[in-house]
């Protein structure tokens, strides 16, 4: 009978060191934490949260403008998670919660470019139009610190599901297109300023 306890303990034990550990958070700011470039809230659902998961409390977005699924190298990597979430109050970049299978990002820290556009019209990061206003948050803090992923538990809901803060954002920042966007832009801008030139001498 003991030999049989200890083989379910022990299986028990084993599946829990197995399984999969979720996160489970969402981006809770107060209220007036978003406005747009004229110092105006933003309403409900006209920004785009862009998640961002690094591998330690540095943020590696280098505010140039070119938005891109990575910043950054190496353990401390910022990746973002696809999920594009509409802002679901007034002058916040308030979510839903998000949940995400797997180990891969307990541990890790959090932070969010949201997009001065509604949610509906957000298809990938490349289409996001040039000339597009943003604003980036700190990393996610959780009573004024910033604290990293936990892995979900049913049991203590309470403790593993995070509410994340980033401060306030101000979406004064403006998309710019990739190099390669940028050259092509340049280069059909050269090709049409030849044949205008060719067009007034001939």
């Amino acid at each position: 009978m003991k030999f049989r306890s200890l083989a379910v303990v022990s299986l028990i034990a084993f599946v829990c060191a197995t399984s999969r550990a979720d996160v489970k958070f969402r981006w809770n700011p107060g209220a007036n934490s978003l406005l747009n470039n004229s110092a105006g809230a933003i309403a409900a659902n006209n920004a785009t949260v862009l998640t961002y998961v690094s591998g330690d409390a540095n943020i590696d977005f280098p505010s140039d403008g070119i938005l891109s699924n990575t910043f950054g190298a190496g353990l401390g990597q910022d990746v973002f998670v696809g999920i594009a979430a509409g802002n679901g109050l007034l002058g916040r970049y308030a979510t839903s919660l998000y949940e995400i299978p797997g180990n891969d990002y307990v541990g890790k820290f959090v932070y969010a470019i949201v997009l001065d556009m509604p949610v509906a019209s957000f298809t990938t990061l490349s289409a996001v139009p040039v000339g597009t206003y943003y604003g980036v948050t700190t990393i996610g803090q959780v009573s004024g610190v910033p604290t990293p992923l936990v892995a979900f538990d049913s049991f203590n809901a309470a403790a593993t599901t995070l509410s994340y803060n980033g401060g306030n954002v101000v979406t004064n920042l403006r998309v710019i297109p990739e190099p390669a966007g940028a050259g092509l832009i340049l280069l059909g801008a050269g090709v049409l300023a030849i044949r205008r030139y060719r067009a007034r001498r001939g």
